[in-house]
């Protein structure tokens, strides 16, 4: 359990390398999103980071759905169009556009176009589409400690701590930690700060401790992916 400044105060210290501050920070950032990577390529598709919302037509057949958060955005997961019930045939089926998709209108179907998703034949006016797509975790900003820290996780207390206005509620404690953590953070802080050790030993061009830091963090990221992901049905 820990936070995104926590984590970068650590290593600097660890390092001694407080003029690399900025750079500790990119690295924190770069592993987060390495997690995210799977091996061949491919996106790990983590539960934690699986959004939901209910979409309401306002056209006949179609709708479309501007992506909220398209820095965010990693892939969508399902669309069931509930008019046509719950089963496994209410679900929409990706497809390309072209001279088939427009002959085909009627059929559960959607594409992406930008930022925005297209759906066909979900059904008429009113007619809602339960929508479940995954974000990855924004980029994390270092505050200073003091005043400027939102919040700090105390390993003492095993509870955060909070600054200012940020303590007064349950909703600003709620922004306090969105703008210094996340859940991996919270769940596999350990693996994150491997993961950024083998970038800080590799600029200092010690590559030995690169290497070793790095089969380390390699060697744990199976078990948070397994923890953290959906079996297959």
């Amino acid at each position: 359990m820990t936070t995104f400044s926590q984590i970068v105060d650590t290593l600097t210290l660890e390092h001694l390398r407080p003029d690399m501050r900025a750079n500790v920070a990119a690295y924190v950032n770069l592993t987060l999103r390495e997690l995210h990577a799977g091996d061949n390529g491919g996106a790990i598709l983590y539960a934690a980071n699986l959004v939901e919302d209910t979409l309401t037509t306002t056209v006949a057949e179609s709708h479309s759905w501007d992506i909220p958060r398209p820095h965010l955005f990693q892939k969508l997961a399902a669309a069931r169009f509930d008019s046509f019930g719950f089963d496994r045939d209410a679900y929409a089926s990706p497809r390309t556009p072209g001279a088939m998709f427009a002959d085909s209108r009627y059929v559960k179907q959607y594409y992406r176009s930008g930022n925005s998703f297209a759906f066909m034949g979900c059904g008429q006016i009113g007619s809602t589409i339960s929508l479940g797509w995954y974000e990855v975790p924004r980029r994390l900003e270092y505050y200073p400690a003091g005043d400027t820290r939102p919040c700090q996780w105390s390993e003492a207390d095993q509870d955060f701590t909070y600054t200012g206005a940020y303590g007064v509620s349950e909703t600003s404690q709620a922004l306090a930690q969105t703008l210094c953590t996340n859940w991996i953070l919270l769940r596999w802080g350990d693996l994150v700060m491997q993961g950024a050790r083998a970038k800080i030993f590799a600029r200092a061009g010690d590559e030995a401790r690169s290497r070793l830091a790095y089969s380390s963090f390699s060697g744990l990221r199976p078990s948070m992916v397994s923890a953290e992901t959906y079996e297959e049905a």
